[in-house]
């Protein structure tokens, strides 16, 4: 009785054993898919915070060059004024 009592228990004790270090390596497997899963979040908000400032420059610059634009304008409307004849009034 006491080999069949040892036997079993050496049986479940590897079947413990074996279940207890699938579940450690599991835990493991969660903790570098957690730690992946964190380094993708910090890349996309690098990503995201790089291209709000890529859009804000974006939208600074051409609202610079349509200031630009608008002096140029204004220059040119005085110069094809000057050039108008005077006089004809």
């Amino acid at each position: 009785m006491d080999r069949v009592y040892n036997r079993i228990t050496t049986y479940f004790d590897a079947r413990f054993d074996k279940v207890m270090t699938e579940i450690r390596v599991l835990q493991a497997d969660l903790a570098g898919v957690k730690e992946e899963q964190q380094r993708q979040n910090d890349r996309m908000t690098a990503l995201e915070s790089f291209q709000r400032t890529m859009m804000d420059a974006s939208k600074a610059q051409t609202a610079d060059l349509l200031q630009v634009i608008r002096d140029l304008h204004a220059e040119a409307m005085e110069a094809i004024n000057e050039l108008r004849p005077k006089g004809n009034e």
